[in-house]
């Protein structure tokens, strides 16, 4: 059967990952045979890796455990390559490329702990989940049971009283908080350039992030709770979502500034914000970014804070950046974080070359 043929293909793989490891050369980066055969196999030798890594310590843990993290990251790097497929990207979910970048980032002693490669997206969509029945319950507790819903309700509530109770999540709680153990989101002005406020797993954890990702959090909720796919609106300097214009002008259009407590402003205050960067105001600074010029910010987001690590390293000698929970992961993950751009040239053309490349050959991992 096939499923026998595939459990006996398995088991012959798996008794060629111990000599490989033995053998892999991990100064090596050019013309490194074993290392691309090893990332090929990807997720099929994982399990195999685990039970390596599980087993009692040897000079094997630290090759096993680069090629379990060369693995991870080249597995994400397929993913975000699928997601921008001409034919899957209009059917794209704003937080699939998000969830994405996060995965880029999951080494391999999370993969150990859990049940499979890249658990971080079931949490991340469980939470998305959590905090849209949060907002639902708190919607059901304000109206009556006469209340009649509009026609253009997707999910029973409508698009402007979900922005109203979604200012119950993004928030700054006050001392007559009338249910304090809600979590809430805010912008973190204090530590702004830490690169975990780029990554969506890491602000649903510590609920605060920088404007761009708590806009994607915001707009992945508001869909589960009403069906409404919120615009993502890259003003100069700052993200806010708007509330598609249904065919009105943008006059009277309405926008919500995820970052500074769900705010909800209007045209005049887009404009205000434009104005403070000393930016003439343009219609076009209006419209809504597509998902994968949003994923691309992000990416170029943590570029930037990852590069400002570096020079934090250089300065100090110590390889911090920030608090300590910006230093989790070195910053010469920027490196390979240049190939998730579409403008970044040397353009690679298959995966041999990806796995040669700076940022994925085994010195790096």
């Amino acid at each position: 059967s096939n499923y026998y043929e595939e459990f006996m293909r398995r088991c012959r793989l798996d008794h060629t990952v111990l000599t490989r490891l033995m053998e892999l050369d991990v100064e090596q980066s050019q013309s490194n045979e074993v290392w691309y055969t090893l990332m090929s196999d990807g997720e099929d030798i994982i399990d195999c890796l685990k039970t390596i890594l599980s087993a009692k310590k040897s000079s094997l843990h630290v090759v096993a455990a680069k090629v379990l993290n060369g693995i991870s990251r080249c597995v994400a790097y397929q993913e975000w390559k699928f997601l921008h497929d001409p034919v899957v990207l209009p059917q794209t979910r704003i937080e699939d490329g998000a969830i994405a970048i996060e995965k880029f980032y999951e080494k391999h002693d999370t993969i150990l702990t859990a049940k499979c490669i890249h658990s971080w997206e079931a949490y991340v969509l469980h939470e998305l989940e959590q905090f849209a029945d949060i907002v639902k319950k708190r919607l059901d507790n304000t109206r009556s049971c006469c209340d009649v819903l509009p026609e253009d309700s997707i999910h029973g509530y409508p698009i402007l009283e979900v922005i109203e109770v979604m200012k119950y999540l993004f928030r700054v709680p006050g001392p007559l908080d009338d249910d304090p153990s809600v979590p809430y989101f805010s912008g973190n002005v204090g530590d702004y350039y830490n690169h975990t406020n780029s990554l969506i797993r890491d602000c649903l954890v510590r609920k605060t992030g920088i404007p761009i990702t708590l806009a994607v959090i915001y707009a992945a909720i508001v869909r589960r709770v009403c069906g409404v796919q919120m615009d993502i609106i890259g003003l100069p300097g700052h993200i806010v979502v708007g509330v598609p214009p249904n065919g009105g002008d943008d006059t009277s259009r309405v926008f919500v500034d995820p970052f500074h407590e769900g705010r909800i402003l209007n045209l005049a205050d887009c404009q205000a914000i434009v104005e403070r960067y000393n930016m003439t105001y343009t219609d076009d600074m209006v419209r809504p970014i597509s998902n994968e010029r949003v994923w691309e910010r992000m990416v170029r987001n943590l570029i930037h804070s990852h590069s400002m690590q570096a020079l934090a390293d250089d300065n100090d000698n110590n390889g911090r950046y920030g608090s300590e929970s910006s230093t989790q992961h070195e910053w010469k993950i920027a490196i390979p974080l240049r190939f998730l751009l579409s403008d970044y040239a040397p353009r690679i053309t298959n995966f041999r070359e990806l796995v040669a490349a700076p940022g994925w050959c085994p010195q790096f991992f």
